[in-house]
């Protein structure tokens, strides 16, 4: 035979592709991509490849956050305070998908939080939505693909008040320092809290009186803690109920006791017999509640 008639009779050359399959001479078979994973599209997570989909120089080298040879740190949004989007891409390059306190984002789907970490199934299957870090430091579920999460779209660059590392005040500043009073006021200082407030103990609804303040004479400030000496005594205990008393706003500060003495022991009107108010005397020769 001739050489041409004998190459047409040999075998087509097949090449097995990444998946196994075999490649019938059209140059489909499958390959690794960059990532090292057998398929087509770079997803980040996967293989080599960090939180940015680009590959890692060595194997293993990804830390939690998804940051190739990272240090799992943090978000910390713009070092200087305020919204400088140049400042928060870079600090999210090194913190990848971990929030402001080191938490892995992740996705939020049938019941699970938005923290928790994709497993193998889901992250091939991509069945639940892929989380980048917004610039208050929280995960921020992502409408399609984790490619935008290197970019500066509105649902990740929007802030929201004190959430994160967003402070209270406007619709929230990275950084900014203001923070939400005792009584829920953005930077109020406490103004609107009574002397009671200081007692952990006693809750902001007893002691917070909106747009009042210690020389406004509100008839509830101090109240709370007041007993019945009229001073204000945050340093007693409190309790929440009987709600008869105090119009509701619990007990604390001094009580009268039993022989109705304010702040007493209780021990003017206990008897020889050792019980408060019951009237037993001892009689002429010294016996409790003798005949005499």
């Amino acid at each position: 035979l001739a050489a041409s008639s004998a190459e047409s009779l040999a075998p087509s050359r097949r090449v097995a592709g990444c998946d196994g399959s075999v490649d019938q001479g059209a140059g489909l078979a499958k390959t690794y991509n960059p990532c090292l994973v057998c398929q087509d599209t770079v997803q980040p997570m996967t293989g080599i490849c960090g939180w940015d989909k680009k590959p890692c120089a060595a194997p293993n080298a990804l830390d939690d956050c998804g940051v190739c040879n990272g240090a799992n740190q943090a978000y910390r949004g713009d070092p200087s305070g305020g919204l400088n989007l140049t400042a928060h891409l870079a600090t999210r390059a090194a913190s990848g998908i971990c929030d402001y306190q080191g938490y892995k984002c992740g996705c939020s789907v049938a019941g699970l939080p938005i923290k928790a970490p994709l497993s193998a199934a889901q992250r091939a299957a991509q069945s639940c939505a892929p989380a980048g870090v917004g610039v208050c430091g929280t995960c921020v579920l992502l409408d399609s693909q984790w490619s935008q999460a290197l970019a500066g779209q509105p649902s990740l660059t929007a802030t929201s008040k004190s959430t994160g590392i967003c402070d209270c005040s406007g619709n929230g500043v990275p950084n900014g320092g203001a923070v939400l009073d005792r009584c829920g006021i953005c930077n109020g200082g406490n103004a609107s809290m009574d002397y009671c407030g200081i007692s952990a103990n006693i809750p902001a609804s007893v002691v917070c009186h909106t747009g009042a303040t210690a020389s406004s004479g509100s008839a509830d400030w101090n109240k709370s803690c007041t007993g019945c000496d009229n001073v204000p005594r945050p340093d007693l205990p409190w309790f929440p109920s009987p709600v008869a008393v105090n119009d509701g706003m619990g007990v604390g500060g001094l009580r009268p006791d039993v022989c109705s003495v304010c702040g007493g022991d209780s021990s003017t009107c206990t008897g020889c017999d050792g019980v408060p108010s019951s009237g037993v005397e001892a009689d002429a020769c010294g016996v409790c509640g003798g005949p005499g």
